[in-house]
């Protein structure tokens, strides 16, 4: 009779132990991931289709859409966060990131320095590959840059401004086109075969060291900043310089700079050089 009675309690504890698991965690999930994302601020939204837990200690959304104050949206097919349990048991957070989007994937870390806190200063490294960026809205450049988005970034900040945070990307983009503001030479869409970029930010400057274009009518390279305007991204400053070369005419370099803004870029062929 007690080792009934004991079976029985086991088995009712087990059964809520799996309601709980599968249909009351994945709302608790849910709403953290919420805050985890927006941060808490008013200038983002974030809907999800589903959430459900994924072992050993994480949680897996589907169909996630994050929506800025602009208007421009990130679409997340797939996102998998977990927690490092070493890092878990020591106080601090440390989150894995896997995620598909835009036919391309999205993996990296975020750490958390305050002990079970996922608000103050951070450090996060994300390597990403083959996003289509013509589906990206977030990297819509008043028409669409497209290409295929490959690359890594680090950054380390505070999560109440993270614009004052200092970093470094690396980034490349094949078989893409980037659209211009109307210019001198009637140039709108500048196309290219490669676009390989390294980039280091503090401050709110975004430093260009290197910006290397490739393609069969022509080449170029910059070096310059963006200055970024946290308030409204599209408003964020270009203000690069170096030269293109035409395959047409590959014994001059014309000297060129990549100015405007995000939502508006221009290009500016200022003056011929011998190579």
């Amino acid at each position: 009779m007690d080792s009934r009675r004991k079976w029985a309690a086991c088995s009712l504890a087990l059964a809520g132990l799996l309601v709980f698991y599968f249909f009351i965690l994945p709302g608790i999930l849910k709403k953290q991931a919420v805050r985890l994302i927006s941060q808490g601020s008013p200038d983002v939204s974030v809907a999800m289709e589903s959430a459900s837990p994924s072992l050993p200690a994480g949680i897996r959304l589907g169909n996630v859409v994050i929506t800025l104050k602009s208007g421009k949206t990130v679409e997340i097919r797939k996102l998998d966060i977990q927690a490092r349990l070493l890092k878990l048991m020591g106080g601090k957070l440390s989150l894995a990131v896997n995620s598909s989007l835009y036919d391309g994937r999205l993996k990296g870390a975020i750490n958390f320095f305050r002990f079970f806190s996922t608000s103050g200063p951070f450090a996060a490294h994300f390597a990403f590959e083959d996003i289509k960026a013509g589906d990206c809205k977030l990297l819509s450049f008043g028409r669409q840059l497209t290409g295929k988005l490959s690359g890594n970034i680090d950054f380390a900040g505070d999560t109440g401004n993270a614009l004052q945070g200092e970093g470094g990307m690396q980034v490349r983009i094949i078989n893409g086109m980037l659209p211009l503001a109307p210019n001198s030479i009637g140039l709108e869409l500048l196309a290219f075969e490669s676009l390989e970029a390294e980039a280091a930010l503090g401050e709110g400057i975004l430093k260009v060291n290197r910006l290397d274009l490739k393609d069969k009518a022509a080449s170029g390279e910059f070096q310059g900043q963006v200055k970024i305007d946290g308030n409204a991204p599209e408003n964020s400053e270009f203000q690069l310089q170096g030269y293109l070369t035409f395959s047409f005419d590959p014994g001059r370099r014309h000297a060129a700079r990549l100015l405007g803004t995000y939502a508006n870029p221009a290009l500016d062929i200022m003056r011929e050089e011998r190579g």
